[in-house]
């Protein structure tokens, strides 16, 4: 059973959405959770395809009993988890993908907006309750800061390839200045950055446009990145 596009309406109004693969029978299930800004409609091969290629040639034991149809970059694969009792909710964060709102990567904005989408999985009718994260570094990223929320129905965390200490461990290794920001952001953040519309891409796993309907101006695009300020004017 998939639902894409669900919605969880912010404190402030803004509407993030996230899409739910779980079990195509009556009962409630633990949900696995993933928070990041790389698209859930954008397959591992349409963002990735290097390393999709390479999954296929040199671990094809990834694939097997999976169609890898609903695989994303960096998060579980449903078609795994769901046929062992699992629902998996993939969530894209403020500004990101289908979610609306200003970008502002790894901010207290962003933790409290995913311990916000757990509590309103958690009271899902085919949830029991029980909400876990899983994901490498942006979504292991995520895990600790919604961790220190507290949010009541986080039951377990399982972040790996992450850091927490984004100062020493992401932009200067042992003192030493790291510009992979400067790459990282316009390719995995701004490309599908909330309001692209169709200037932007169509998700093969939806069949949507990854960054929602609205097609915004580059102005206006640019003055939703928050984060641009530490970018040195790469984003821009």
């Amino acid at each position: 059973m998939i639902e894409f596009d669900c919605e969880v309406v912010m404190r402030d109004g803004t509407i993030i959405r996230y899409d739910i693969y779980r079990p195509d029978k009556e009962g409630q299930y633990p949900c696995i959770t993933t928070y990041g800004p790389y698209s859930k409609g954008m397959h591992f091969s349409q963002g990735y395809s290097l390393f999709w290629h390479e999954i296929q040639e040199k671990y094809p034991e990834i694939l097997k009993g999976t169609s890898g149809k609903y695989m994303n970059w960096e998060t579980v694969d449903p078609e795994k988890w769901v046929p062992e009792g699992y629902a998996i909710a993939k969530i894209d964060s403020r500004g990101c993908g289908r979610s609306e709102g200003v970008v502002d990567n790894w901010t207290i904005q962003e933790a409290e907006d995913y311990a916000e989408c757990i509590e309103k999985i958690a009271a899902m009718p085919w949830c029991d309750g029980k909400v876990a994260g899983l994901g490498i570094p942006y979504y292991a990223i995520m895990q600790w800061a919604v961790a220190a929320q507290c949010p009541p129905h986080l039951k377990a965390i399982i972040p790996f390839e992450g850091a927490c200490d984004l100062y020493r461990e992401f932009a200067r290794h042992g003192g030493i200045g790291s510009d992979f920001v400067n790459a990282w952001y316009p390719l995995q953040v701004a490309a599908v950055q909330h309001g692209l519309g169709k200037c932007g891409q169509v998700g093969k796993i939806s069949g949507d446009y990854l960054s929602g309907p609205e097609t915004l101006s580059k102005k206006e695009l640019i003055k939703n990145r928050r984060g641009r300020r530490f970018l040195h004017g790469a984003a821009d």
